[in-house]
């Protein structure tokens, strides 16, 4: 059984979570100029409803502060091909209509949520990005690109409000 000490640590910690990984409201021009790409973005998508490509620059809350995942509530995911976009990623990555990449896995969470994710080198362990995405997932399910054979992802599920939630198996 835990001491007061403990709990009163592991309530602190929970109270840090709440508030440092709540995603960021878009702004009004990010939500006009994610309308406008809508039809880009399925077209690139390779006009499959569900990939909707959204993860432009302005979605990213980058460079989230690691010791507030949980790791038991993470899904690790290794790279599976480098075989289309050796080196580093580009946008057409997020293009499976045309040259982009095609491996994905699909994450389930209660609805509404955000996806995040830390991307690291196999072997080294270096961190490479760490992103809460500010646009909110209303279906339980998500597909996430599983990325090249050289990295490894940590995908976590946060509800609106910053606390950390688990996942649906």
């Amino acid at each position: 059984m835990a001491d007061a000490g403990e709990v009163m640590m592991e309530k602190r910690r929970d109270e840090h979570n709440h508030s440092a990984l709540r995603p960021e409201p878009l702004p009004l021009w990010t939500k006009m100029a994610d309308v406008a790409m809508r039809p880009l973005m399925f077209m690139l998508g390779g006009f499959r409803r569900d990939s909707m490509q959204e993860t432009h620059p302005w979605h990213c809350q980058r460079d989230i502060d690691l010791s507030l995942i949980d790791p038991a509530l993470t899904v690790t995911t290794n790279g599976e091909t480098d075989e289309l976009l050796p080196g580093r990623f580009s946008f057409l990555f997020h293009a499976p209509g045309l040259v982009g990449w095609r491996h994905y896995c699909v994450l389930r969470a209660k609805p509404p949520f955000h996806i995040g994710w830390v991307v690291r080198e196999r072997g080294s362990g270096q961190v490479k990005q760490s992103i809460v995405h500010r646009l909110p997932i209303d279906d339980q399910y998500v597909r996430m690109l599983s990325g090249p054979a050289r990295l490894e992802t940590e995908f976590f599920a946060v509800h609106p409000d910053g606390t950390q939630i688990d996942w649906i198996l």
